[in-house]
């Protein structure tokens, strides 16, 4: 059986990665950035592509759990839609097909990146260019 959802009824996490998975207690679900096609014709191999976007810690916040971020405090919410940097240390792969997704701990956000300097932060010295 098939449930079609309307637009509007799409929640960020399902728009962004296909799913909507339920995440517990004090988690949050990152996804890595996305490749965007290189227009020169630079063929990179995948498991190079995929450990460079697992090295920049750098990720969007699709979904948090129920109790993310009521022990460290609401002031240090962040926000659905946001690109955080993470500490790399006990983050939980996330399969998904064709992207890196984790599941972190709150406290594991170190910083929120400046959309402004996201794009900076993903191409300085890097092949190819990522959203």
């Amino acid at each position: 059986m098939e449930i079609l959802l309307m637009d509007k009824e799409k929640s960020f996490c399902r728009e962004q990665i296909g799913v909507d998975p339920e995440i517990k207690a004090f988690r949050v679900l990152i996804r890595s950035p996305k490749r965007i096609a290189n227009p020169g014709g630079l063929t990179i191999p995948d498991s190079v592509l995929e450990r460079e976007m697992a090295a920049f810690n750098i990720g969007l916040v699709l979904k948090h759990g129920p109790l993310a971020f009521t022990q460290i405090g609401e002031a240090y919410q962040v926000p659905v839609g946001t690109w955080v940097w993470y500490s790399k240390y006990e983050r939980e792969d996330c399969y998904i097909p064709n992207l890196n997704c984790y599941i972190i701990n709150d406290d594991r956000i170190l910083a929120a990146v400046n959309p402004d300097d996201l794009n900076y932060l993903l191409t300085q010295g890097k092949a190819g260019k990522y959203e």
